[in-house]
């Protein structure tokens, strides 16, 4: 019994004496950005700085485009798009309708998300739209510097990517 203890013991100290230095290797946080929700200046931040009416027509205009199917559509036009592409015999026919009603799913998409999103900031006050260009400015610079950051990094030949699995 004892015997047993002592192991328990010395397993827990030699895992707590590891936890600093696993802490050590752990890359640091993320830098605050209008992508990812969960962090400060993202969509939540964004909201925060609207007007509660700002925020109920947002509000709206998101939910009215929730459950209508076309995501599930649209996941299932393209999953048409690689069986086709990765059959026996190409159908090339096939594709191209495949890709048509795809882009149809997609243009319809993005014609109720603008209209949804027209109706909202007709409702919103100059302040709350100043609000919501100045995020998607700064989101847009955002994704610029990382683009930027990533074909400097394949320009110079610092980027190779991983070799595939098994070899």
């Amino acid at each position: 019994m004892i015997s047993a203890l002592r192991t328990a013991a010395l397993a827990a100290l030699v895992g707590a004496a590891a936890l600093p230095a696993a802490a050590q290797d752990m890359p640091p946080p993320p830098a605050p950005g209008l992508g990812n929700p969960g962090r400060p200046g993202g969509l939540r931040g964004t909201m925060s700085q609207l007007s509660p009416e700002g925020r109920q027509a947002l509000k709206q205009a998101m939910q009215s485009l929730r459950g209508d199917g076309t995501r599930e559509q649209i996941q299932a036009a393209r999953q048409q798009q690689l069986d086709i592409l990765g059959a026996e015999t190409f159908d090339a026919a096939a594709m191209q309708r495949a890709q048509m009603a795809e882009r149809n799913l997609v243009t319809g998409q993005q014609q109720r998300r603008q209209a949804a999103l027209l109706a909202a900031y007709s409702r919103m006050s100059a302040a709350d739209r100043r609000v919501l260009a100045q995020a998607a400015n700064q989101g847009r610079a955002m994704v610029q510097n990382r683009l930027q950051r990533f074909r400097d990094r394949l320009g110079n030949g610092q980027f190779i990517p991983p070799p595939p699995p098994g070899l």
